[in-house]
């Protein structure tokens, strides 16, 4: 395990430790891009999502006004709640990352991923990648290889192996694009 990484009861690494919420590390209105990219690919989805690492709940509000067939589940740290809940409201079920295992026991109709990922420990997201059951993916995220070379092929490898319908490609919309094209994963079973 890279020593950087610092592991705690939630499976944090040090980017995460003692956040009680994230807005001091995401921009707090969210990005519009993201629900271009929804409209675009998912406007029509209806099913069980989880979403993991949801930020500041930006994302998942504007899902559930677009789309009111959804079963809506976060996985996040537990900190989190009370400040996703007051953006988003008390219709999604959250999961603490201190129990993350526990979303292995359910197939996923789709995974949403957001520049979460890429912020947790080598042996977090290979458990997630390699266990977890989902037929559809919506991921946006470009890992950060100064500091975990090991995510991009991980993440990349998942993508090729799992999805029958896959497209992958860069945006220079999203925010911070413009400097460096970031990775869209848009994977469909059918």
């Amino acid at each position: 395990m890279p020593k950087w990484i610092l592991v705690d009861s939630e499976h944090l690494n040090d980017t995460w430790l003692n956040s009680s919420s994230p807005n001091d590390k995401i921009s707090n209105t969210g990005d519009e891009e993201y629900i271009n990219l929804w409209n675009e690919y998912y406007s029509d989805f209806s099913g069980k999502i989880l979403e993991i690492g949801a930020g500041n709940g930006f994302l998942a509000k504007n899902i559930l006004e677009i789309n009111s067939d959804v079963d809506y589940t976060i996985l996040d740290i537990e900190s989190h709640f009370e400040m996703l809940r007051e953006n988003i409201g008390d219709n999604v079920t959250f999961v603490a990352s201190s129990n993350y295992e526990s979303v292995f026991e359910q197939e996923w109709d789709l995974l949403i991923e957001t520049h979460c990922l890429s912020e947790t420990p080598t042996y977090y997201y290979a458990d997630i990648f390699n266990k977890l059951k989902v037929k559809n993916c919506f991921v946006i995220d470009y890992g950060n290889s100064d500091k975990d070379p090991y995510f991009q092929p991980t993440l990349d490898a998942w993508f090729n192996n799992r999805f029958a319908n896959k497209n992958k490609f860069t945006n220079t919309k999203l925010i911070g694009g413009s400097k460096k094209p970031i990775p869209v994963y848009i994977g469909k079973e059918k």
